[in-house]
């Protein structure tokens, strides 16, 4: 398993992700005439100032997307904070492009 790994991470760095678990019930389009319901149960990373308008917006629209739904209705279940802290950094991980959100073209003429 050592050879796997590329690099150590020196330092003792945590990062702290907010994140909301929420149920949603939604109802979308199926077979013409006919619609599907969906339950179940997600978690949604969020910035950590939002009101709670906000969050109540951003998992709305976060369930209907994740659904492909026209009607979602939704509960907050929690909010809470995941703290993560890197231990190794494998190779793999220096091969995924990282993206600023531009579109990158570059490597698109075939």
């Amino acid at each position: 398993m050592d050879s796997l790994k590329n690099a150590y991470c020196e330092k003792d760095t945590v990062d702290t992700m907010h994140v909301v678990m929420y149920k949603y019930n939604c109802r979308g389009p199926g077979w013409p005439g006919l619609f599907y319901n969906v339950r179940g149960i997600r978690n949604l990373i969020i910035d950590k100032d939002i009101t709670e308008s906000e969050i109540h917006s951003k998992v709305l629209q976060d369930a209907h997307n994740s659904n492909n739904s026209i009607k979602c209705n939704i509960e907050l279940l929690q909010s809470f904070e995941m703290a993560m802290k890197s231990k190794t950094i494998y190779n793999p991980l220096a091969s995924i492009p990282f993206s600023s959100g531009a579109r990158n073209t570059e490597n698109n003429h075939r």
